[in-house]
């Protein structure tokens, strides 16, 4: 922040000092002292106008409401947002979870039970995002009868949703006063006006003349994600076991993601929301290759514990499935994009099973 600011200056000193140079040639002399303040104060007042409009309009951080140039860095809680608020009528189940749930079909849903569905997994999304999002369902009116959420092992060791500067779910967290909502909107204003995000637009810009290439992943308007994956499978299950972060199995269930997930049951139950938890399945080799370390079956049995003894000492509503291995919901290794997200065939199959039991289903039970 305090070099970003060193920058500002010095950009807005260059431009000062630009305009009273050019000012001296153009009249042979420096003007009296007065008009020079008033002439630069006129100057740096357009300029400043001029760059907050186009920083507006480009948006290339995602910060703002305006969306005619794809932003430059992952927006997923921005877009998910944004594509929620324009569901009519309100969806009724919705997915949360990392991009491992981004192949959730809404539209599978629907059909299976006739209730509008969402698909509302973020990229690296984690505990928090799921009690953030819930809290943003609820205080704006969208709030849903059924959340399924997936769980994958990893997401409870570390905070990944962090990551993403411009989420819109921060003042939904629940710790967040109204001093800081206003700081927060003080600063995305500020933004307006910074050299970064003015850097960020020119290069916003210059990838509209020259050119992206093929995203990552794209989103439908109910949320379904879509992968583009150049390699073959063989290939991406490949990279993901020698990937920085993917090439440890995850061992620790963090303090902070246990008293996330607890909060996220709480708000749901009180305002009786059913809540449908399952660990998505990673590629067999990923699986096999992780069920080598003793600490990775232990973390699956102490969620699995954790999520029994809630249900006998709180009463929540909610449902488990364990899907980390393919054969449990009768997939195979064909039906993955890569090493840890499963194909839309895959998402369908668990939904199979989960959206059949929930007709049925007591709350309390682990499947």
């Amino acid at each position: 922040m305090k070099a970003a600011l060193i920058n500002d200056i010095q950009l807005l000193g260059t431009v000062t000092f630009a305009i009273l140079f050019a000012s001296a040639l153009l009249i042979g002399r420096l003007p009296p002292p007065r008009h020079i303040l008033r002439t630069l104060t006129l100057w740096i007042l357009l300029i400043l106008a001029a760059v907050a409009s186009l920083n507006y309009f480009v948006n290339p951080l995602g910060l703002y409401p305006t969306h005619f140039i794809q932003p430059i860095i992952l927006t997923s809680r921005v877009d998910k947002v944004r594509l929620l608020n324009m569901r009519d009528p309100i969806p009724q189940i919705v997915i949360m979870g990392s991009s491992r749930s981004f192949t959730m079909p809404p539209a599978n849903i629907q059909q299976i039970t006739g209730q509008p569905a969402f698909n509302a997994s973020f990229e690296g999304g984690y505990p928090l995002d799921y009690l953030a999002f819930a809290q943003y369902a609820i205080q704006t009116g969208k709030s849903p009868s059924v959340f399924i959420v997936g769980l994958g092992l990893e997401q409870l060791q570390q905070s990944y949703g962090a990551d993403e500067p411009t989420n819109p779910l921060v003042a939904y967290i629940g710790d967040v006063s109204p001093v800081d909502q206003i700081l927060i909107a003080g600063g995305q204003f500020l933004e307006l006006f910074s050299f970064d995000q003015t850097d960020a637009t020119s290069r916003a810009l210059a990838l509209e003349v020259l050119g992206r290439g093929t995203p990552h992943y794209v989103f439908d308007a109910d949320g379904l994600g879509h992968f583009y994956q150049p390699d073959t499978l063989e290939a991406a299950v490949d990279k993901y076991i020698n990937l920085p972060g993917w090439n440890t199995p995850p061992t620790q269930l963090t303090d902070e993601n246990i008293e996330y997930l607890a909060k996220f049951l709480q708000v749901c139950q009180q305002h009786h929301i059913f809540v449908i938890f399952y660990l998505p399945p990673y590629h067999p080799r990923i699986t096999a290759f992780y069920e080598q370390s003793p600490g990775f079956v232990a973390l699956k049995k102490r969620i699995l514990a954790l999520f029994a003894s809630w249900q006998q000492q709180y009463k929540y509503q909610f449902t488990v499935y364990d899907f980390l291995h393919v054969d449990s919901f009768s997939g195979d290794a064909t039906m993955f994009v890569d090493g840890v997200h499963p194909s839309e065939a895959a998402a369908r199959l668990m939904l199979d099973v989960m959206l059949h039991d929930l007709s049925r289903s007591k709350p309390g039970n682990v499947f």
